[in-house]
Formats: C-alpha cells, sequence, structure tokens
C-alpha cells in the first residue's frame, strides 16, 4: 500500500499547493468584499447561493463518484460512461430546478432575497453539468492540470468579485458575475476534455444500472450538509442576514482544512481503487489506522497552535464589525479534525462499493446537528451552532473510525 499512499501525496501535493494559492487569493478577495459590504449585505448574498447549494445535494450529486469508480477501472471508456449518464443528469437537475423555484415561495425571506434566487436558480444546472464533465480529470488522475485550473478560476473569480465592489456595485452584480464565471468554466471543460458535441450527442442513451449506487452516494452528501452546511440556512431561518454575514465568514475559513480534505479523498479515491482490486487483506486496515490517527494528531496540533491568535487576528482583517466571527471561528475550526480523522476508512468504503456503511452514522450525525442547532442557538446564540458542529463531528468521528474499522475488516475476510 505504501506505493499507493506515495502516488496519492504526490497528486495531493498538486491539488494542495494550488488550493492554497486559490485560498490565499480567495482569502484576499473575501476580505474586500465582507468589509465593503458589510455583514448585512454579505449575508444577503451568502443566503442566496447557500439556499441555491442545499437543492445541488438532491440533484444526485453521487453520481460523480460512481462514474469516477468506473472510469478509474476502464479510463478509454469514459466518453460512453458520460453517454450513458448524461440524461440521468440532466433529468434531475431540471426537477431540482422545478423543486427549488416552488420551494422559495415557502421561504420567509424578504421578497428581495426571493427575486435572487428566482433569477439564479439556473446556477443548479450549470453546476452540475461542471462537475459531471470534470469527473474525467479526477478519475483519469489528471491532478496537475486540475490544479492549473482550479488557480485561474480562483484568480480570475476573485479579481472581478473586487473589481466590481471597488467600481460601486453590489450584490446582483455580483451573483451575475459568479454565473458568467460557471457558465464559462463549462464550456472551458467540455473544450479541454475534447469532447465533439456531435459525435458525443450521437451515442447518448439511457442507462440506470448505475442509479442505486449513485443514490447511496447522494445520500451519503445530503446527510454530510445537513450535518454541517445546513448551519447558514438555519441560521438564515432562526436569526436574520447580519447573523448569517457573521457566522459565514467563519464558516468559510473554518473549512479551508475539510476543502484540503476533501480534495485529498478525490485524488485517492481513484488509487484505492486499483489498490482493492489487487489486495483484499484486513491487515491494510491496521496501516489504515495508524495514518487515521496520524492525521488526527497533526490536523489537531496545527489548529490548536493556530486557535488562541484567531479572535485577535479575525478582527483585524476583517476589521471590528466582524469580532464575533473570530470567536466563533476558535471554536469551529476544530471539527475539521474529525473529517480527517475518518478520511481512510470513508475512502476505503467506497472503494470497496461499501458505502452504505458510511451513511448509517451520517443520518444520525444530520438529525443531531439539526437538533442541536436549535437547541444551541436558543441557549448559546450565534456561537451555539459552532459547539453543535463541534460536538457533533466529535461523537460522529470516532464512532465512524470504529465502526468503519471492524465493518471493513469483516468485508475483507469475507472476500479475501
Amino acid at each position: 500500500m505504501y506505493e499507493e499512499i506515495k502516488r496519492g501525496i504526490k497528486n495531493t501535493s498538486y491539488l494542495v499547493a494550488a488550493t492554497v494559492l486559490a485560498q490565499i487569493i480567495g482569502f484576499i478577495g473575501l476580505v474586500y468584499v465582507t468589509r465593503n459590504l458589510g455583514p448585512v449585505e454579505y449575508g444577503v448574498y451568502v443566503t442566496v447561493l447557500s439556499f441555491l447549494s442545499l437543492f445541488n445535494i438532491i440533484n444526485l450529486p453521487g453520481l460523480k463518484k460512481v462514474l469516477i469508480r468506473e472510469i478509474s477501472k476502464a479510463p478509454d471508456l469514459s466518453n460512453k460512461y458520460l453517454q450513458e449518464n448524461i440524461l440521468l443528469n440532466v433529468l434531475c437537475s431540471s426537477i431540482t430546478l422545478v423543486i427549488c423555484l416552488v420551494a422559495i415561495n415557502f421561504m420567509d425571506y424578504d421578497q428581495s432575497v426571493k427575486n435572487l434566487i428566482t433569477f439564479f436558480a439556473v446556477f443548479i444546472v450549470i453546476e452540475s453539468l461542471s462537475g459531471f464533465f470534470g469527473v474525467v480529470f479526477i478519475a483519469k488522475e489528471r491532478i496537475s492540470l486540475l490544479s492549473k485550473i482550479a488557480i485561474v478560476k480562483q484568480i480570475f473569480s476573485s479579481t472581478t468579485y473586487v473589481c466590481l465592489i471597488y467600481i460601486g456595485f453590489g450584490i446582483y452584480e455580483l451573483l451575475v458575475s459568479h454565473f458568467l464565471i460557471l457558465f464559462f468554466y463549462l464550456i472551458f471543460i467540455l473544450y479541454i476534455t475534447d469532447i465533439t458535441p456531435t459525435s458525443f450527442m450521437s451515442g447518448i442513451k439511457w442507462e440506470t444500472r448505475y442509479l442505486k449506487s449513485a443514490i447511496t452516494f447522494s445520500l451519503i452528501t445530503i446527510t454530510t450538509f445537513f450535518s454541517l452546511r445546513i448551519d447558514i440556512i438555519m441560521i438564515s431561518i432562526m436569526g436574520d442576514s447580519y447573523e448569517v454575514g457573521i457566522y459565514s465568514v467563519s464558516a468559510i475559513i473554518a473549512e479551508i482544512s475539510d476543502n484540503i480534505r476533501n480534495l485529498a479523498a478525490l485524488v485517492f479515491f481513484p488509487i484505492f481503487i486499483k489498490f482493492f482490486q489487487k489486495v483484499k487483506n484486513p491487515l491494510v486496515l491496521r496501516k489504515m489506522l495508524f495514518y487515521s490517527v496520524s492525521l488526527t494528531l497533526f490536523v489537531s496540533t496545527i489548529l490548536f497552535l493556530l486557535s488562541s491568535f484567531i479572535p485577535e487576528i479575525t478582527t483585524i482583517v476583517f476589521g471590528e464589525q466582524y469580532k464575533e466571527s473570530g470567536e466563533i471561528l476558535a471554536i469551529l475550526l476544530f471539527y475539521s479534525v474529525f473529517t480527517w480523522m475518518i478520511l481512510p476508512f470513508t475512502i476505503a468504503s467506497q472503494a470497496l462499493k461499501k458505502e452504505f456503511l458510511i451513511l448509517k452514522i451520517q443520518i444520525f450525525m444530520a438529525i443531531m446537528n439539526i437538533c442541536l442547532n436549535y437547541f444551541f442557538y436558543n441557549e448559546f446564540g450565534l456561537i451555539g451552532i459552532a459547539y453543535s458542529t463541534l460536538f457533533v463531528y466529535s461523537i460522529g468521528g470516532i464512532s465512524q473510525t470504529i465502526y468503519l474499522y471492524f465493518s471493513l475488516k469483516k468485508v475483507l475476510i469475507e472476500t479475501g
């Protein structure tokens, strides 16, 4: 397994380097935008994007994970897999778009917020198609190219947002630019994947054999959303735009570690698939446990060293109006320790087609997070949402690591 881990680390290093650079660029843009918009206006902007992302999770996101798994086994058949599943992707996107447009009418938002969400709901379709065709780069391990694309996209996005705010534009123009960037990103993805529209369209067919696995992966994505990213939506309902703006600054910074973790998961996924095609020895789980403990200690040490400086630095960088964001961030940072803890075992479960094992505890975490968000928000105020996230992920992360270790051990013994 050492060679596979070495190759994964090499591939991950490309994405991590690109992500760090992109995050630095994005952070500079975030600071400028938040300081100039203020918590209320920025809160409206985040509410619109968060509400739309809520519907992305029911847009069968697990289909992309299935495609990565299948294409990584037979890279030469990538076009075939895309042709067999494009209709399913478009159908799900269309249904999701309709559901979003209906659901917004039942939300207790200001009419201006509702109008923005309605107008920009087409984000759902554009993002879905970008992710659908982008799986080819991950499955074929073209990580260097993917890294370069990520950097260019972030530079262009941040520069555009800063220029718009500097000129004097507001939320509407930011959302328009966000849409245009997504649209041109999709066009670029199609161009560099060498997909010829005529030949691709002629080979399209309706295929549902991967639907069951796609639904399972999608349920994992949905429960992950409800165990973390639902927080902004709940704040927008229980609180106001000001609190959304304050908390979202903390959430965006706290998710940097989790974003790097998710990139590592994407990179190692095809590598684990190929590894477990050759190896079924349950002793490999001991190495995975070692990596799990090592990652936990490494990430927790870094975050502990950073946490004491976070409140003061956040106030200096974002301004006195975001002082509360720093206090929240000092708590919220630590949830990602537990996402790193479970990383080796969640990738292995998906590679062995046992993703349903992950779902069991994820459902529990999602339910617990929603309940605790409501209770802790009323008890402690906005920082209570951070307490809820940390509590849920600490309990869920430890439980999932133990459960997946013994479950996968049984699977490997039976199939080995």
